[in-house]
């Protein structure tokens, strides 16, 4: 459930941007908007799912600006009917999608990933990073009699 309330929230959050951006405004339909942001939270969730425990928040926002930016002008170049500066609605977009997505990163830290880490991730985090190593000795080889002289002798 923590999943799927992350994912709503996110992809509130894209299509609100979007909606602002290319639909207040350049002018793009609603159902454009609403395509490029269901295609973009789809991919953005599930590189935040497997990225975002490997390489922490801000190289998972600068990948989120990277694939809110491709993702914008490719699909924008497909979708849109109307002529629009789409390097400038991309870049725009990407920009505050990469501010909310920095936000949301510490959401899901915080809110969507078990305190020891997620299990299916393959990363697994501690709250207290301060640990040492025990050591036992258990495996110890056993104990040697001391040598003496008559030892030497045979």
């Amino acid at each position: 459930m923590r999943y799927m309330t992350a994912l709503a929230i996110k992809f509130v959050m894209i299509a609100a941007v979007l909606w602002i951006v290319l639909g207040a405004i350049y002018g793009v339909s609603f159902g454009d908007i609403f395509a490029i942001s269901l295609i973009l939270t789809g991919l953005s969730f599930l590189a935040d799912v497997y990225l975002l425990p490997v390489i922490e928040n801000f190289g998972s926002t600068l990948a989120d600006f990277g694939l809110a930016l491709a993702g914008v002008w490719v699909l924008g170049g497909y979708l849109f009917e109307e002529t629009i500066p789409l390097g400038t609605a991309a870049l725009i977009s990407a920009l505050i999608i990469a501010v909310g997505e920095f936000f949301f990163h510490q959401y899901m830290e915080n809110t969507v990933f078990e305190e020891n880490g997620d299990r299916n991730s393959g990363e697994f985090r501690r709250k207290d990073e301060n640990l040492q190593t025990e050591f036992g000795e258990d495996m110890d080889a056993p104990p040697q009699k001391p040598r003496t002289d008559k030892d030497d002798k045979i």
